[in-house]
């Protein structure tokens, strides 16, 4: 009987240990999951809506092979992912919905960094039928990085009342987009950065429509659209804009809160309605390149400077502001502009304010070419409350200004270097005009003014 039972348990023995040691314990699966399905040690391709989604651990990558994907689960993620510098590659067109409330298409809540690329044919589309949904979003200290392909995001909700809730591209932490193309519609903003997290935006064409909420109220920043929106940064950090084409349109298209370059602009043109192109809320450097401004709306403005923030243009640029009311509006105190080379051609109702007592232009080089908006029989060139200084360069004046320099405040305006060439309407307009006892305008030095 012993013998029996030792024989038995042998037989066992033998046949266990054919049995492989994943069936004998469940599998730990890997941080990462698509719709529901979870990729593990037995399970690292999944088929998705006619492609396929291949997970690489040892490489931590991921790669997408035209998968069309859709999911539903409030406040999840299409694709959601907790490995270490997980990359993302991407094969031909994969599509992503995402069809209720508070989700995001690809989430990175942990793990470094996340990478995604592809060749200049692939895309990646996430369309989102929800609200307060996010395309692509990070974690808190998780950068996102995103190379050479083509993102395209679209807010398709049908639901009025649901629609300008959705952000494009949000991580929580550093942004560094290189190349390609990235398109978003219908979104309340295209790209939206966290406090004290940089971007660096080059070589990227742009496609950006936002749209505000039904419910929107012009007081209310949290309703307005944007499409390039830059936080608060620490000292030292830096955002930069570089090589970047394309069009963006929003209430505000770059929304500068944190110090940032933007360098050798390719035709990029930033279209608002009736708030401002540019908002610079901090030092704002325009170096290089083809840069548009436009407005839709009466009351639209092109640079829109704020408290303490100065707005400068350097290097080899051409500049346009075609809007409706004020071109460079220095607006809060200390608010200050600069032109050191390079041509800045403006059409509106303004072509430079100054508002505040505190306000200073500086013109050392350079051209600033001011025409009035067409039908406008008030417009005025350069109006200033501030301090101006014109050391060089070209200040120039297209006929039918109203008037072409005025000194609205109890600062002074001083032409000190440089030829400028000042036109106004026949019989009615000024080529100077001092509006208060204490105003000064003073043409000095080596100045040629006609």
């Amino acid at each position: 009987m012993k013998k029996r039972i030792l024989g038995i348990l042998l037989v066992l023995c033998m046949v266990l240990s054919f049995v492989p040691t994943t069936v004998l314990a469940a599998e730990t699966p890997y941080g990462l999951l698509i719709g529901d399905m979870a990729f593990t040690p037995s399970q690292k391709t999944i088929s998705v809506g006619g492609g396929t989604a291949t997970f690489d651990p040892d490489n931590s990558k991921l790669t997408l092979n035209k998968i069309n994907l859709s999911y539903g689960k409030a406040s999840m993620a299409a694709i959601q992912s907790a490995i270490p510098n997980l990359s993302i590659v991407l094969v031909g067109t994969n599509t992503i919905n995402i069809t209720n409330d508070k989700m995001a298409g690809i989430w990175q809540y942990d793990g470094g960094n996340v990478t995604i690329t592809g060749d200049s044919n692939s895309k990646l589309i996430i369309n989102s039928t929800g609200q307060n949904n996010k395309g692509i979003t990070t974690d808190a200290g998780v950068n996102l990085r995103i190379y050479g392909t083509n993102v395209i995001i679209n807010d398709k909700t049908t639901d009025s009342a649901k629609k300008g809730y959705m952000v494009g591209i949000k991580p929580n932490g550093n942004l560094t987009m290189k190349g390609g193309s990235y398109t978003a519609t219908g979104v309340q903003s295209g790209i939206e950065m966290y406090t004290d997290c940089v971007a660096n935006l080059s070589g990227v064409n742009f496609n950006i429509t936002c749209t505000p909420r039904q419910s929107f109220d012009n007081t209310d920043k949290n309703e307005m659209s944007f499409g390039v929106n830059l936080a608060p940064l620490a000292t030292g950090k830096q955002n930069v804009i570089a090589n970047c084409s394309g069009s963006i349109s929003a209430h505000y298209p770059l929304y500068v809160d944190g110090v940032t370059a933007l360098k050798t602009s390719s035709d990029l043109t930033l279209t608002t309605d009736n708030y401002d192109a540019v908002f610079v809320n901090a030092d704002l450097t325009v170096t290089g390149g083809s840069l548009n401004l436009s407005s839709t709306g009466s009351s639209g403005n092109g640079f829109y400077v704020w408290k303490n923030s100065k707005l400068a243009f350097n290097g080899s640029l051409y500049v346009t502001v075609n809007v409706g009311y004020v071109a460079v509006y220095l607006s809060g105190d200390g608010a200050s502009a600069e032109i050191n080379s390079g041509t800045l051609n403006t059409t509106a109702k303004a072509g430079m304010l100054l508002s505040k007592p505190g306000n200073s232009f500086t013109l050392t080089n350079g051209t600033l070419e001011m025409t009035p908006k067409t039908g406008e029989t008030q417009a005025i060139g350069l109006q200033s409350c501030g301090t101006v200084s014109i050391k060089g360069g070209s200040l120039k004046t297209t006929a039918g200004m109203y008037s072409a320099i005025q000194n609205a405040g109890e600062k002074s305006i001083s032409i000190s270097g440089g030829t400028h060439t000042l036109s106004t309407s026949t019989g009615t307009g000024t080529c100077g005009y001092i509006d208060t006892a204490n105003g000064i305008l003073n043409i000095s030095g080596t100045a040629d003014v006609t």
